[in-house]
C-alpha cells in the first residue's frame, strides 16, 4: 500500500518546480503547530507554579526577621541551625520528655501517699483514687516547675541580650514579676517535696514502728536519698529546659522555613522539568518532520527544486569555503537560504525554532529558572559555606544532525 501511495504522490507532484520548498515550509508549519500544542500541555501548571513561588518569596522575607524576647527585631541568616544542632536539639527534647515523665512518676508516688490524709474515707473506697490524687498533684507541680524554669532562663537570656546590645536596663524590669513568681514556685516545690517526703517516711512507712535498730538507722538516709533523687531529676530538667527554652521558638521558625524550602524545591524542579520537556518535545518533533521530508525527497528523487539550484550551489560553496557556520545561523542567513532549507537540518531546524511564539514560551521558562538559580546561588549553607547544589538542566538543544540516507 505504501508503494502505491508513494507512486501516486510522485506521479502527481514530481513535475512541480517548487515542490520541495513548498513541502519543506508545510512541514515546518505543521511542526510548529504540534510543538505549540505540546507546549500548552506541558506548561498548563506553570502560572500556578509561578504564583506559588512568589508566595514563597514573601514567606522567605517573613522568616528573615525575628523578634527577640526584649522586643528587638533581629535579622536571621538561614538556616538558623546546622544539621548536627538540629539533631542535638531533637535528642535533648526526647531526653527532656523522658525526664519529665520520670519526675511526674516520682511525684505521683510521693503525693499518692498523702491521699489518705486529704481524701474523704468514702471516696478512698474506690480503687486507684490515691494514685489519681497523686498524679493530679504531680501534674500541677511539674507544670508549675516547667513554668518556673522557663521564666528563669528567659530572664537570664533577656539580661544577656540587654548587656550585650547595650540596651536600657529598664527593659529588664518587665521580667521581674515572672522571675519573682518563678522563685516562689521553686521555693514551694522544695519545701513541699521535703515535707511530703518526711511525712511519708515517718508516718506512712511500715518500718516506722519497727524496733529493728538497722531500719531505724537507715530511715534517715533513705529519706534524704528519696528527696535528693527527686531534686536531681528536677535539676536535669532545669538544664535541659535552658537549651530548649532558648531555641524552641527559633526551631519552630527553622522547621517552617525548611518546609517552605522543600516546597520551593518541588516548584523549582517542576519549572526546570517543564523547560527540559519542552526542549525534548521540540527536538523530537523537528527530527520527526525532518525524517518525513527526507522520505519525500527519496520518493521524488529530488533534493532541491530546479529553480533553486543556484541558491543551493552558493550554499554549498560557502560551506566548503568555511564562510558559513551552520551552528550560528541568524535571521538574515536563513532568509537567504530558506528555499534550500530541505537540504540542511540546521536550516530546517532554525525555521522551526525561530518562531516568536515558541521562543516567547521558552524564554519565559528560562527567565524563571534564571531567577531560581540566582536565589539558590545567593543562599549559602551555614555548615560548609558552599552554595546549595542544584540540578543543571541544559538549555542547549542537540546540535547533532540525524543520519540521512543518500537520495
Amino acid at each position: 500500500m505504501w508503494l502505491l501511495n508513494s507512486w501516486f504522490f510522485k506521479l502527481r507532484y514530481h513535475k512541480l518546480p517548487f515542490i520541495i520548498d513548498n513541502i519543506c515550509q508545510t512541514f515546518q508549519s505543521d511542526c510548529r503547530a504540534d510543538i505549540k500544542k505540546d507546549f500548552e500541555k506541558i506548561t498548563a501548571r506553570y502560572p500556578h507554579t509561578l504564583t506559588r513561588l512568589k508566595l514563597k518569596d514573601a514567606k522567605e522575607k517573613m522568616h528573615a526577621t525575628y523578634t527577640s524576647i526584649v522586643g528587638k527585631r533581629v535579622t536571621l541568616t538561614h538556616p538558623i541551625f546546622t544539621a548536627n544542632e538540629v539533631e542535638k536539639l531533637k535528642t535533648n527534647r526526647k531526653i527532656y520528655l523522658l525526664v519529665l515523665g520520670l519526675l511526674l512518676f516520682f511525684e505521683a508516688i510521693l503525693y499518692s501517699s498523702m491521699g489518705t490524709l486529704l481524701i474523704p474515707r468514702k471516696i478512698q473506697e474506690f480503687i486507684g483514687v490515691e494514685w489519681l490524687f497523686g498524679f493530679a498533684f504531680a501534674l500541677i507541680f511539674v507544670a508549675a516547675l516547667h513554668f518556673s524554669y522557663k521564666n528563669l532562663w528567659t530572664f537570664v537570656e533577656a539580661k544577656h541580650i540587654i548587656e550585650t546590645d547595650s540596651l536600657d536596663k529598664k527593659e529588664l524590669k518587665r521580667f521581674h514579676p515572672n522571675l519573682a513568681l518563678s522563685l516562689i514556685i521553686l521555693f514551694l516545690f522544695i519545701v513541699t517535696n521535703i515535707a511530703t517526703g518526711y511525712i511519708r517516711a515517718v508516718i506512712f512507712d511500715p518500718s516506722s514502728g519497727s524496733s529493728d535498730p538497722l531500719m531505724e538507722t537507715i530511715k534517715g538516709p533513705l529519706l534524704i536519698f528519696s528527696i535528693i533523687a527527686t531534686f536531681m531529676v528536677a535539676l536535669v530538667m532545669a538544664l535541659l529546659e535552658k537549651d530548649i527554652s532558648e531555641k524552641s521558638e527559633k526551631y519552630k521558625i527553622y522547621k517552617n522555613w525548611a518546609k517552605q524550602q522543600r516546597e520551593r524545591k518541588e516548584y523549582n524542579t517542576e519549572i526546570r522539568r517543564a523547560l527540559q520537556r519542552c526542549n525534548e518535545v521540540m527536538r523530537a518533533h523537528i527530527e520527526k518532520y525532518w525524517n518525513l521530508l527526507k522520505d519525500v525527497q527519496r520518493v521524488l528523487k529530488r533534493e532541491v527544486d530546479e529553480e533553486h539550484r543556484d541558491i543551493y550551489k552558493a550554499f554549498r560553496n560557502q560551506l566548503s569555503d568555511h564562510t558559513l557556520d551552520l551552528s550560528t545561523i541568524d535571521a538574515q542567513t536563513y532568509r537567504k537560504f530558506s528555499p534550500v532549507a530541505a537540504t540542511s537540518f540546521e536550516l530546517f531546524r532554525y525555521g522551526v525554532e525561530s518562531n516568536p511564539s515558541l521562543q516567547a514560551q521558552l524564554d519565559e521558562l528560562r527567565e524563571s529558572i534564571a531567577e531560581i538559580e540566582k536565589f539558590e546561588d545567593s543562599f549559602v549553607t551555614k555548615e560548609d559555606n558552599e552554595p546549595i547544589a542544584r540540578s543543571e538542566i541544559s538549555q542547549q538543544q542537540s546540535q547533532e544532525k540525524p543520519n540521512e540516507n543518500d537520495l
